[in-house]
């Protein structure tokens, strides 16, 4: 471009192989890497296919990120030369007008009494921004998806004795027993002046959470009587934590990501942070509060469960049993916890990106960014969400969600899903075909019932 920036031209061509080279060198590396881990991952999809399928999230978000940097980049002296009124920068920013000039005005580019939209230094700000962000997402992601299967897997030495016992009990009830003296009814069942009263046993179960945040045992063992008597009673010895690996597996695909709706808020989140108000410390507290809020709606289900069992049964057989019923979620729409999870990760990686994208690109005491203490304080608090959300309120959701009267897709293994698909898709052609062909006949013979999944 004439009269731009010739600085480049005197210097040593040495020194510009070097600097190619370099960044040549680091983008193969880190592409061998991503291609490396995807591959061993693919290998062993068997016992890593949680982590498999976060990684193909995160590739695909990781090819988003280069798709912004190359329009950012592109468009850097395009928005530079974009001129507008002096007196729309009077409106309120990231920081109070006083602290923070606005644009100086270019003569070579905008006339008197007009701004640069958006200045080349600007531009380069925000593409530090994105790349923070994204870098950030993905790592809370993959804290997720790692310790998420490591609490499902502490579950698989509880299967075969779990097994043994509900076919031995099937076979054979034995003796009676009051069902408030089952471990998992003591356990769990709620305090008696909290019935009836749905704002104590909240708070009951808020506190709760904090000394009885993981499954255990006897937790196990309940849940996975009631869903094997109530959706295959005929097979005791159907493999219950693969079932279940594989809810796990399905949920942690849809709270790993970044999609239009959350690239949409945070275009939002960035329009209403005026002053930075966002960056305070109550800001930094909601997304904690809110997880804290979600795990103790996870103990309140549990706890209603073991209510049921002593409400509806004095005496029972054998352990305590949680059959499946549509009530356990009050709406009827689990997936709406699901979704809340994947608001959280995403809010706390912009929430925890914008004090560090402020450290590092302005100066310092700004409004997003006053002291190291504020910067460390989000990502303290930030990854304590992290490891909260996937150590136990994952791993709950994907054993409590199955507990309805309908059961997921994933009972079925990978292989049956898709040869069932096929053959649903090969049932609507031959039904189609022979409601064309019989158009005139009200009589239609059907050969074949189409399978009805939960998603």
């Amino acid at each position: 471009m004439a009269g731009g920036n010739t600085a480049l031209l005197t210097t040593p061509t040495w020194a510009i192989a070097v600097t190619c080279a370099t960044f040549i060198i680091i983008s193969f590396a880190v592409e061998r890497i991503i291609n490396s881990i995807g591959r061993r991952l693919l290998k062993e999809q068997n016992y890593h296919g949680a982590l498999l399928r976060a990684f193909e999230k995160m590739r695909e978000e990781l090819f988003m990120v280069g798709i912004l940097s190359l329009t950012l980049t592109l468009s850097n002296g395009l928005f530079a030369k974009i001129c507008v009124p002096q007196k729309l920068y009077k409106f309120e920013g990231l920081c109070k007008s006083s602290s923070v000039d606005p644009p100086a005005e270019d003569a070579s580019t905008c006339s008197e009494g007009l701004v640069p939209f958006m200045t080349q230094e600007d531009i380069h700000s925000l593409h530090i921004l994105v790349f923070i962000l994204a870098a950030i997402h993905i790592f809370y992601s993959a804290i997720m998806v790692v310790i998420g299967p490591l609490e499902v897997r502490r579950w698989k030495a509880w299967e075969g004795p779990a097994a043994e016992k509900l076919k031995q009990q099937m076979n054979d009830p034995g003796a009676l027993r009051l069902a408030k003296e089952t471990t998992f009814v003591r356990r769990r069942r709620g305090l008696s002046f909290c019935k009836g009263n749905l704002f104590t046993s909240f708070l009951v179960a808020f506190f709760k959470q904090f000394y009885k945040w993981r499954v255990s045992e006897s937790d196990y063992r309940a849940f996975r009587s009631g869903f094997i008597k109530h959706h295959c009673p005929a097979y005791p010895d159907f493999k219950f934590h693969k079932f279940i690996m594989r809810a796990f597996e399905d949920d942690c695909k849809r709270v790993v990501g970044i999609g239009w709706k959350l690239w949409t808020y945070a275009v939002v989140w960035i329009l209403v942070d005026i002053h930075g108000w966002e960056s305070s410390w109550l800001v930094y507290l909601v997304p904690l509060i809110i997880v804290l809020l979600i795990g103790a709606v996870m103990q309140q289900i549990i706890t209603h469960m073991a209510n049921n069992i002593l409400n509806k049964n004095a005496v029972i057989e054998g352990d305590a049993t949680i059959m499946p019923d549509d009530r356990n979620f009050g709406h009827r729409r689990p997936r709406l916890i699901l979704k809340a999870f994947h608001y959280l990760v995403f809010q706390n990686a912009i929430g925890t990106a914008f004090p560090i994208w402020a450290a590092v690109t302005f100066s310092a005491h700004n409004c997003l960014y006053n002291t190291t203490a504020i910067v460390g304080g989000a990502i303290v608090v930030r990854l304590v969400v992290q490891l909260y959300l996937g150590l136990f309120i994952l791993p709950v959701y994907a054993l409590i969600s199955q507990m309805d009267s309908g059961f997921k897709k994933s009972v079925f293994s990978k292989e049956v899903n898709l040869g069932l698909s096929r053959w649903r898709m090969r049932a609507k052609k031959v039904y189609s075909s022979k409601r064309s062909n019989d158009a005139q006949t009200n009589d239609i013979q059907v050969d074949f019932v189409p399978l009805q999944v939960m998603e």
